[in-house]
């Protein structure tokens, strides 16, 4: 594509959100391949890790963007 003058924005922007999308899944499948409750008062470091991640994963995909396109640029309203 930039051998052919083109820009990979689109192409960039779908991966992204794809990227963060399958980082936001990540601790729930965990939760299902594991019988363990998350939780951050327990003794158990996989539950604590667990409810850290679980709380986290929504913040995967508002992590700062790097180079020439923000966050802003890179949702799906740049499909349209």
């Amino acid at each position: 594509m930039l051998e052919l003058g083109k820009s990979p924005a689109l192409q960039a922007c779908i991966v992204k959100d794809l990227g963060a999308l399958f980082e936001q899944e990540i601790p729930e499948v965990a939760r299902h391949l594991v019988e363990a409750e998350p939780s951050l008062t327990e003794e158990c470091e996989y539950s604590a890790s667990l409810a850290t991640s679980i709380m986290a994963a929504p913040s995967f995909s508002l992590r700062e963007a790097r180079g020439k396109y923000s966050a802003d640029h890179c949702s799906w309203t740049c499909l349209r």
